[in-house]
């Protein structure tokens, strides 16, 4: 039985004005390395050579691989140029003689930029033997307008990465994002919130989540809806959101010629979420957050995915310890109930966490820990039980070359239709119902910044999965080399 299974997203997004643009923020794809565009690639998919403009998630520790300096929060109190303020990382920290000037434009600054790779990838199919190898070039147009209000805040966003192959130009794509966020200061403790978001993504050679015989990528697009609203309470932090998210995947041609309809899909996520935060004291708070989730698909067919609903609830403590130790962790509980006939629900702890240590001045380390489910379309499997930890390295060497290394280990456990609890599986089918990967993701990568308008990069990855399902484990080696520009 084919098995099709695809993302699903954790709804809520941070509003965070000023941050650089798109092109100048790519990140290796296969990390779970937050950019302005969102992160990381669809579950069940391996490396990707090219960058991939998937929807945005919580938690998102890492920057760019090759950021270049964001702009200067106007809020922050300057410090000597060596010194970190609380919360910022060694990529964070403003170098007002690197940093772009964008352009003005009445109360909003434009910041356009655009960004060349070269990419050689060993495995562009991820396969164990016979494996295919090509070079890729993507030319990755982007923009920001951001506005200079002293109050309030809007920003306009978009970017595109087209992708072109030197001999499988059946898989060349266009990925695009174009976006509109807001902040309404309703007050000085208040705050609300709301953005729009329309993306185009493609699913890559290594995905074994586009269907098996398709002879181009797999295009689908991602609609983002996001409301929120916070307030402050002397020491008490509340926050509530309401995010609704649709896919809709495009009919993919197939090794008969024909184009093979995807609506089946097709699907609706809403996220409706609660966080009640108590600070104890200035740099510590001890929260607890909720969120409930509904999983509703579009189309009645035999083969789609099945409709779920259900909540995670988790209890934690953010963190800001000077300027040398911020982020927070947390833990709790998931269930996920399934309304396919048939299959079992999902139950068992979860939890997650992201921490930045500033080693020195010129040094950050970042880790990440993250769980979540994510919604399927196949028969035999309600969804999958995805775990992520990661690490990575911040050194500036120079104050305009930044060196790196990252590495992630990300297990994606398809559930069967058995009884799962605790995030074991004690029964149902096998084969893809059951199916284990896990991906070893290694990294390593410097930016050079020439002046505060050009760009120099490159980055090498080497990515190993471990699959229970015969024939079906890989190595992947990437180089990527990039030169961009910003005004």
């Amino acid at each position: 039985m084919k098995k099709t299974v695809m993302p699903a997203m954790a709804g809520v997004f941070a509003l965070v004005a000023g941050l650089v643009p798109a092109s100048a923020q790519q990140l290796d794809p296969n990390l779970q390395l937050p950019n302005t565009q969102g992160t990381n690639p669809p579950p069940g998919q391996g490396l990707s050579p090219e960058l991939q403009l998937n929807p945005p998630q919580i938690q998102q520790p890492f920057p760019a691989q090759n950021a270049l300096p964001p702009q200067a929060d106007p809020t922050r109190r300057v410090r000597p140029p060596q010194q970190l303020q609380p919360g910022q990382t060694v990529i964070e920290r403003p170098r007002p003689e690197l940093q772009p000037l964008g352009v003005r434009a009445g109360g909003f600054t434009l910041l356009p930029t655009i960004e060349t790779d070269f990419t050689y990838n060993d495995n562009i199919f991820g396969t164990q033997n016979k494996t295919s190898d090509d070079f890729i070039l993507d030319i990755k147009p982007g923009f920001v307008a951001q506005s200079n209000w002293s109050r309030h805040s809007l920003r306009f966003e978009g970017s595109a990465d087209v992708g072109r192959f030197k001999t499988f130009s059946r898989e060349n794509y266009v990925d695009f994002l174009s976006g509109l966020s807001g902040r309404y200061d309703i007050g000085p403790r208040t705050q609300a919130t709301a953005a729009l978001r329309v993306q185009q993504f493609h699913e890559g050679g290594t995905s074994i989540t586009a269907p098996t015989d398709r002879i181009e990528a797999s295009v689908y697009q991602a609609y983002v809806g996001s409301l929120g609203l916070t307030q402050k309470f002397n020491r008490v932090n509340l926050g509530v959101s309401v995010d609704a998210n649709y896919f809709n995947y495009d009919p993919v041609k197939i090794a008969s010629g024909a184009k093979q309809n995807q609506n089946y899909r097709d699907y609706w996520q809403y996220d409706y979420s609660t966080r009640v935060g108590y600070e104890f004291i200035r740099g510590l708070e001890a929260f607890v957050r909720g969120t409930y989730t509904v999983v509703d698909y579009t189309s009645n067919a035999a083969n789609v995915g099945s409709n779920s609903t259900g909540y995670e609830i988790v209890a934690g403590s953010a963190v800001e310890l000077t300027q040398l130790l911020t982020g927070e962790i947390f833990g709790g509980y998931l269930t996920r109930d399934f309304s396919r006939q048939g299959t079992k629900d999902f139950t068992g702890p979860t939890f997650g966490g992201q921490l930045n240590w500033s080693v020195t001045p010129l040094t950050t380390i970042r880790s990440q820990v993250t769980r979540q489910i994510l919604a399927g379309a196949a028969t035999d499997s309600n969804g999958i039980e995805e775990t992520v930890y990661a690490v990575g390295v911040d050194h500036e060497l120079l104050r305009n070359l930044i060196v790196n290394g990252r590495f992630q280990v990300r297990t994606d456990n398809f559930q069967g239709g058995g009884t799962t609890t605790g995030g074991t599986t004690t029964g149902g089918t096998t084969g893809g119902g059951n199916e284990s990967d896990t991906y070893y993701t290694a990294s390593t990568g410097a930016t050079y910044n020439l002046t505060r308008n050009f760009f120099v990069g490159g980055t090498y990855t080497f990515e190993h999965r471990d699959s229970n399902v015969a024939n079906n484990s890989y190595n992947n080696n990437i180089v990527v080399l990039r030169v961009g520009a910003q005004l």
